[in-house]
């Protein structure tokens, strides 16, 4: 299926967690900027002309977030009882990365340097606008020398209710992460008062 995309392109100073995900530091950004759209599906929608909705996807420092801080403290906890970092998660993104996995890489040996509690401006503008929306984000982790990585998003809505995400990524050459936001996620973003993006990836290799 042919997609309508929007770019964004995001710096982000983001949370840098040690080995038990005990230390932070301070958080920034750079708003984001819409770049030109591919507009190619007009099959399914109306041709859009360029940034028709100024959609923002915006990183905040754990520390500074409840949601975030309690999901550090619970992650803190569960790593240092001697389980590894992916088994944090519910089994349907357990499976799910699992099956992306590159050949030999395991399952448990997966590791996180990213958790920061994220918001968002006009997702339901820009899930009605595009297929998918890709968001270029420089965290304070570099993964030019990782294999593969896994962002998760956790979500939760006014009822308490929680969704879990896995999403598609890719690690530019100059070690920031491209995200990519799909509509009906872009959708759940309007709806959630509370959102953390947690990155796994495969352990650095060494050149």
């Amino acid at each position: 299926m042919k997609k309508t995309i929007a770019f964004l392109l995001v710096a982000v100073m983001a949370l840098s967690l040690t080995a038990a995900f005990a230390s932070s530091s301070p958080s920034g950004y750079v708003e984001p900027v819409i770049v030109t759209p591919t507009n190619t599906n007009a099959g399914t929608r109306a041709p859009q002309q360029p940034a028709p909705v100024n959609f923002i996807f915006r990183l905040i420092d754990a520390a500074l977030n409840g949601k975030a801080s309690e999901q550090l403290e619970k992650l803190n906890q569960f790593v240092n009882e001697g389980n590894p970092v992916a088994k944090f998660f519910p089994e349907e993104i357990q499976n799910a990365i699992a099956a992306k996995l590159p050949a030999g890489a395991e399952l448990d040996a997966l590791v996180m340097n990213e958790l920061e509690a994220f918001e968002t401006e006009d997702a339901g503008a820009a899930a009605k606008a595009y297929d998918e929306v890709l968001v270029k984000v420089a965290f304070t982790t570099n993964y030019a020398d990782a294999e593969a990585i896994y962002p998760i998003l956790r979500l939760e809505n006014a009822d308490g209710s929680v969704t879990w995400h896995l999403v598609e990524a890719e690690i530019e050459e100059d070690g920031s992460v491209t995200l990519h936001l799909p509509s009906d996620l872009l959708a759940k973003f309007e709806g959630a008062v509370s959102a953390v993006i947690f990155i796994l990836n495969t352990p650095y290799v060494v050149k």
